[in-house]
């Protein structure tokens, strides 16, 4: 589904910068949450086929930490999932 992801984490963790290059045009659930798995963030994204890019924004009271993020398609299936440490 997916051919390349790459998260980086912009302006000391204000911000998450996320690219993905499909070779499929979907929609995808994105969920950021914390190693307690406490959800931080869920939002819908539509996908084209190709380059595709999103950022989002960092609540300034995330601490230090480990923070995961995971892709889930249609039909609850995780289809991509990595973490980020603050």
């Amino acid at each position: 589904m997916f051919e390349e992801v790459i998260i980086i984490p912009r302006k000391h963790f204000t911000e998450i910068s996320i690219t993905v290059k499909s070779n499929v045009r979907c929609n995808i659930i994105v969920l950021i949450y914390n190693d307690d798995q406490k959800i931080l963030q869920i939002f819908s994204w539509d996908l084209i086929k190709g380059q595709n890019m999103t950022n989002t924004l960092v609540d300034h009271t995330w601490s230090d930490g480990i923070y995961w993020i995971n892709f889930f398609d249609q039909e609850g299936r995780s289809v991509y999932k990595t973490s980020l440490r603050k």
